[in-house]
């Protein structure tokens, strides 16, 4: 399956921006991060660095996510 990145954002009425970041295998969503950001030009910066960052970014939680607590 091809992966796939998807990156967006909009204005939440608060004035601030949701950006909407996406890692998906096929059909599948396998990481899904939204942000709240207090400027559009933020927004924009974030939805840049995903396609360069999101390996990074998923690694990371993933290895967060699944640490074994009792062996820190």
């Amino acid at each position: 399956d091809e992966v796939g990145l998807i990156s967006d954002y909009q204005e939440n009425g608060s004035g601030e921006y949701n950006v909407n970041l996406e890692i998906r295998e096929g059909r599948d969503v396998i990481m899904k991060l939204t942000l709240s950001v207090p400027s559009e030009e933020q927004a924009k910066i974030i939805c840049s660095n995903w396609k360069d960052s999101d390996q990074k970014i998923y690694e990371f939680a993933m290895k967060e996510l699944l640490r074994d607590k009792g062996t820190d």
